[in-house]
């Protein structure tokens, strides 16, 4: 017997007219294999559709979009987080290397030559460097003096200024703050 008209009917039963309901309703007297798939089917129903679907609340879509950039920034702050302690890591890393290697291949002397020689160089060029704007100052005009300083100063504030700028533009101060 052919019952694919049936089990369609069942399957579907809001599409049917009431001659068809009737026709359907006679052929489950008769045949348990389609009185078997309409009990499993109202089994799966009430499986599937326990429950009304309920509406989100007003404004659902503009606090998800919102929360949504929140996690999206979050994301970014862990993952600046994470890079700059891996870089951190990485650093000591090197510098802990560098520091067995030396002690593995030089000699206390050698470590006291080295910083005398930092030392003494670094002496050395604050004292040019001293020399030079001293020398600077004393052979040119005080006038140009006064220029040159007011130039510099600017110049600064401006870098300053600027450097600040494109900090609160690409929101750098705002990820570390949080």
């Amino acid at each position: 017997m052919s019952h694919q008209p049936f089990e369609t009917w069942i399957l579907d039963q809001q599409t049917l007219s009431n001659n068809d309901r009737r026709t359907l309703q006679a052929h489950l007297d008769d045949c348990p294999q389609c009185i078997r798939l309409q009990r499993r089917w109202q089994m799966v129903r009430q499986e599937l559709y326990p429950h009304q679907m309920v509406s989100p609340a007003p404004g659902f879509t503009q606090r998800w979009q919102a929360g949504l950039v929140e996690r999206k920034a979050r994301e970014q702050r862990k993952q600046a987080w994470k890079i700059a302690g891996l870089l951190l890591a990485a650093a000591l890393i090197v510098l802990l290397l560098m520091a067995a290697y030396t002690l593995a291949t030089t000699s206390p002397t050698d470590w006291l030559v080295a910083l005398v020689r930092v030392v003494s160089s670094t002496t050395g060029f604050l004292n040019l460097g001293i020399h030079f704007i001293d020398s600077w100052l004393s052979s040119t005009p005080l006038a140009l003096n006064l220029v040159l300083w007011i130039y510099l100063t600017v110049c600064i504030s401006l870098l300053t200024f600027a450097w600040g700028l494109v900090l609160w533009r690409t929101n750098i101060v705002g990820v570390f703050n949080r």
